[in-house]
């Protein structure tokens, strides 16, 4: 009977010793994965506008419907993890051609590049954790027009001309969201969403846009 009392309470103390020193381990990958300490990161995505192309071409909308087509776009970060639920960052995404098409034929086009300063609220919650951000900065774009009519039975288009015109660097805001996937203390996956409003103008009119991207993270 003492003999099975003590190889119980010999199991029991391991098992106890494996238990503290798994949730040991696992403490300190948490406490690795909120260190502060700086950060560099690249993403690739999509960027979708918000704007419809009938607002720019309404004379031509009236007899054929546009389409306005999505865009690659590409961003890179360098930011400070300030504290374990707050970042500091700022981010560059440049926006290929967005374009918009009637009857398979391009009418105008627009490509843009942006940087903001990005605040970042983070959930603390282990490997995988999510967040809020919000920033400001400025935007610049390139927007080039094909001017176009229909022929008199409406059967075919007419190239009249082209135009192409470059904005100013203009006030912008991001406002969005995330998930941070932690692959090891230093490498995390991510993917974010946001929506990016600026003064720049296509004639006459803002273009707001919603960016979707993924991308890969370096902690230092």
């Amino acid at each position: 009977m003492k003999i099975r009392i003590s190889a119980w309470v010999l199991c029991s103390l391991a098992a106890a010793t494996c238990a503290a020193a798994v949730s040991a381990e696992e403490g300190a990958a948490d406490a690795e994965r909120i260190r502060s300490g700086p950060y560099l990161g690249l993403g690739i995505g999509g960027a979708m506008p918000l704007i419809r192309g009938e607002t720019f071409f309404v004379p031509l909308s009236n007899t054929a419907s546009i389409n306005d087509e999505n865009s690659l776009a590409i961003n890179a970060r360098i930011g400070w993890r300030l504290l374990p639920f707050l970042a500091a960052e700022v981010q560059y995404e440049w926006v290929d051609e967005f374009q918009m098409q009637t009857r398979g034929r391009s009418c105008a086009k627009a490509d843009m590049q942006l940087i903001t300063g990005n605040i970042k609220l983070i959930a603390p919650t282990g490997s995988v954790q999510p967040y809020l951000l919000a920033g400001v900065g400025a935007s610049q774009s390139n927007l080039d027009i094909i001017e176009v009519e229909f022929a008199p039975e409406n059967s075919c288009m007419i190239q009249n001309g082209y135009q192409s015109s470059q904005t100013k660097w203009e006030m912008a805001a991001r406002f969005g969201g995330g998930l941070d996937f932690y692959l090891t203390r230093s490498i995390l996956m991510n993917v974010e969403a946001s929506t990016i409003y600026s003064d720049d103008k296509f004639l006459g009119e803002q273009w707001p846009y919603v960016s979707v991207s993924a991308g890969i993270q370096y902690r230092f």
